[in-house]
């Protein structure tokens, strides 16, 4: 566990935050990450690739991203993402991102059977559908977001998403 302290120490920045907040912060993280690995220690004996960057066509688009890890126990390969929170982006949102990481993959040939979204605050992993259904799903929802960004088409859609957003008090359209 002394890895985990020496890597927020050396890679942990809040550079607009007090000493006190940052200090605070970093015990806060150190306690997080420990607790996170305590709980998933298998899955760190079962890293196959960290930080995987990936490139793929969609569309009329190429999705670019980076993997946070793919895991392997022999016979599964799964892809995670990691988030610190379940506030900032939505599960529905982190779990397309699963599955565009999980389209891309397989289209290099990578049997991907598994995805699923790691929450640090809480130590809790959620599996993600990578069946083929609702990545034809969530490939067809990039097709229309990346069609309607080339098109210029900015439509308002609010919906449930809007309830976190920053905006949410000056917004004209807030549902």
């Amino acid at each position: 566990m002394s890895a985990i302290a020496t890597s927020v120490d050396r890679n942990f920045h809040l550079p607009f935050a007090g000493d006190a907040k940052t200090k605070k912060a970093k015990e806060k993280a150190k306690r997080k990450l420990v607790q996170f690995v305590m709980k998933h220690v298998d899955d760190m004996r079962n890293i196959k690739e960290v930080e995987s960057r990936i490139e793929f066509p969609v569309c009329r688009a190429t999705i670019a991203g980076k993997v946070d890890v793919i895991l392997h126990d022999g016979k599964n390969i799964e892809v995670r993402d990691y988030k610190t929170s379940d506030t900032v982006t939505t599960p529905e949102e982190a779990a397309m991102q699963v599955q565009l990481y999980t389209t891309g993959l397989k289209m290099i040939g990578e049997p991907v059977t598994r995805g699923s979204i790691s929450y640090l605050e809480d130590a809790a992993t959620e599996p993600v559908d990578v069946g083929d259904e609702a990545l034809h799903i969530t490939k067809t929802t990039a097709e229309t977001n990346i069609e309607g960004i080339v098109n210029r088409d900015f439509t308002p859609r609010p919906g449930k998403p809007c309830k976190i957003c920053d905006y949410t008090r000056i917004c004209r359209y807030r549902g």
